[in-house]
């Protein structure tokens, strides 16, 4: 039994919703492949968009329907403060697929699951049978790229990279002192253009007040019964979310919010308050 199905408390790894709707277009209509392709993948995203993993942002290409774009942000642990740039590969033959979807990191990243010259992520351990279409997402691809940066013990003759696997179990501080030059390399870089030449790229710009002040004064107004409009009462993901699906998917929203609010980036330092031990 691979990793991934023993997860009881995934509520994405049942196909109910899409098979039922799969069904309603088998039945009705006559649709090409490319079209019935789409629909499953956008339908995937669509988990994504309800259930989102903590410090991961992923948007699908402008120009390829098999590629996304993603970024991690690393809260914790010895790759703490780390801002990493990937590409998201969904198999040519999805979703009938039996191959795990492919992870490519911008950065060369030191890590026993990240082959050192090509970038890639090796989840095989979270997939030994390989990727099954009746019983797995995209979504739990990308949920285990997440554990990856948390799960670092791996078995010296499966890892990727066998020399960041045998550091990591002989001589954990050296490895940390290699991890915290990724991550200072990584921050580094953060503003450079990607890659890609995809309108949809992620690309991080400098801080603006004009743009972000008044987002960010909303994100710490307190909400209380005499100040509860729709608008006050959204995150600031969510205000963003129901703009470019347009309202379409019910979002639920918090009534109240304390009156303390917290930030991940002191925005006169642009530090991540999870890295200053770093410095």
């Amino acid at each position: 039994m691979s990793v991934v199905e023993g997860d009881k408390n995934d509520d994405v790894s049942t196909p109910a919703e899409l098979g039922i709707e799969a069904d309603i277009v088998d039945s009705d209509y006559k649709l090409g492949n490319d079209y019935v392709v789409n629909h499953h993948i956008s339908f995937e995203y669509s988990l994504l968009v309800r259930k989102p993993i903590d410090g991961l942002y992923i948007i699908p290409s402008a120009n390829d329907p098999f590629l996304w774009f993603g970024i991690i942000v690393i809260r914790c642990g010895v790759y703490t403060g780390g801002i990493f740039r990937f590409r998201f590969y969904i198999p040519k033959d999805f979703p009938e697929t039996k191959a795990v979807p492919k992870i490519q990191f911008e950065l060369n990243i030191f890590h026993p699951c990240i082959y050192q010259k090509t970038n890639y992520v090796n989840l095989q351990r979270f997939f030994p049978d390989g990727f099954k279409p009746n019983r797995h997402r995209l979504y739990h691809v990308l949920n285990y790229l997440q554990k990856i940066f948390f799960m670092l013990d791996v078995d010296i003759t499966s890892a990727a990279n066998p020399e960041a696997a045998i550091l990591w179990q002989s001589d954990k501080q050296q490895f940390k002192k290699l991890t915290s030059e990724i991550v200072r390399h990584c921050r580094a870089i953060v503003y450079d253009p990607p890659n890609e030449d995809d309108p949809n790229a992620i690309q991080f710009v400098p801080w603006n007040e004009e743009i972000y002040g008044p987002i960010r004064r909303l994100m710490f107004k307190p909400l209380n019964k005499q100040n509860n409009s729709p608008k006050d009462q959204a995150s600031l993901s969510a205000i963003l979310l129901q703009h470019s699906i347009g309202g379409s998917i019910p979002i639920h929203l918090p009534k109240m919010r304390p009156n303390k609010g917290f930030s991940w980036i002191n925005t006169e330092t642009m530090r991540s308050l999870t890295d200053l031990s770093l410095s």
